[in-house]
Order: structure tokens, then sequence, then C-alpha cells
């Protein structure tokens, strides 16, 4: 089961007591919203909104105040609204309207697949798109999905010395580095 924000906002508590912790992905952002409005599916009213809204504020307040070293990735699904323009998808109009949550990040990144191949978008390529990065953070428009070389470039960017060292994959999604008895193991069980 994903957990509600509350579960993650205590874990972001406890994070800093880790200092070998670096790195923090949320993912899924939306199910975060969509698990507090389920919990809540028979209350009436506008009180519910109220406290998603505020749920996501309060983490995003409380990835701000993590110490700097910590990068925080949030993951989630786009939303095209009636009028073509892209945003984050949310479970109410509080969030979308009163918070703009695409606003609260300094970096966004847009996923996409083409020619056989998924990409990171760095900068808008249309009017419509909410997509940015800091000036010089990336040369391209468009460049791989991966997103240890995005943790590189954001802690080069901020100053970090970044401690992170990426594992390259099998196609399986194993750790290279595994043995073939490793791979088989993990795949057996």
């Amino acid at each position: 089961m994903i957990p509600n924000t509350e579960v993650v906002l205590a874990f972001l508590d406890k994070i800093i007591e880790y200092p070998e912790k670096e790195i923090i992905i949320i993912d899924d952002a939306i199910y975060l919203m969509a698990n507090q409005m389920m919990d809540d599916i028979n209350d009436t009213g506008y009180d519910k909104w109220t406290l998603i809204a505020d749920q996501f504020y309060r983490l995003i307040k409380k990835i701000d105040s993590l110490p700097a070293n910590i990068r925080v990735y949030i993951m989630t699904h786009p939303d095209e609204d009636s009028n073509g323009i892209m945003k984050m998808k949310t479970v109410g109009a509080l969030t979308d309207k009163a918070l703009t949550p695409l606003g609260l990040f300094e970096t966004v990144l847009g996923a996409e697949y083409r020619d056989g191949k998924y990409n990171f978008i760095t900068n808008k390529t249309r009017n419509s798109d909410p997509y940015k990065s800091p000036v010089g953070m990336f040369r391209e428009t468009t460049i791989d999905n991966d997103l240890s070389k995005v943790d590189r470039r954001v802690a080069k960017i901020a100053g970090i010395e970044n401690k992170h060292i990426p594992v390259e994959l099998n196609e399986d999604l194993t750790p290279k580095s595994w043995s073939k008895e490793q791979i088989n193991k993990f795949w057996e069980e």
C-alpha cells in the first residue's frame, strides 16, 4: 500500500538522522493525495480538499527545510487541461488553483517516449509546457531518462558533493555487478 502524506512527513523528519541518505524518491505523489481522498471518501464538504492541499503544501515545506545535501525527487503524472495546458495531476481544484504545484519547484522535468527511446524534457518546447530547469543545468532540451545523471547535474549546480554512485543495470533491471547466481536467485524469489 502506498503511504499517506503524514507517513512520508514522519519519514522526512527522521531522514536527517541518517547522513548517508542523500537521495529520496517519492513515487507517485498523486497517490499521496488520492489515498487521503479515498480514506475520506464519505466526508462531504470542503474540509477534505483543504486537508489534501494542506498536506501537499506541508510536504513541500518539509522538503525545503531538509539539509542542502538531501535531494528529493517527486514523481507524478501529467494532466492536460481543456486548453491543452500541461500541469501536475492532482485530486482537487484547491491544490491546483491555490498552490499551482509546479510553481513550487525550481526544476520540473517531463518524460517522453520518442523514436524508441525514453527521455526527459528539461525546458519548455511549447508555451503550454510546465518544464523548467535552472539556467546552465542542462545543455539540451531533451536528455536521457536517467535520474542518476540528473542528480549529478542537480548536485553540481547546487555545489553539493555527490557521494551517490549510480549502479549500472542489466536489461532485466538487476545490477551489472551481480553474478549469474545472484540474478537467478533474485528472480526465483
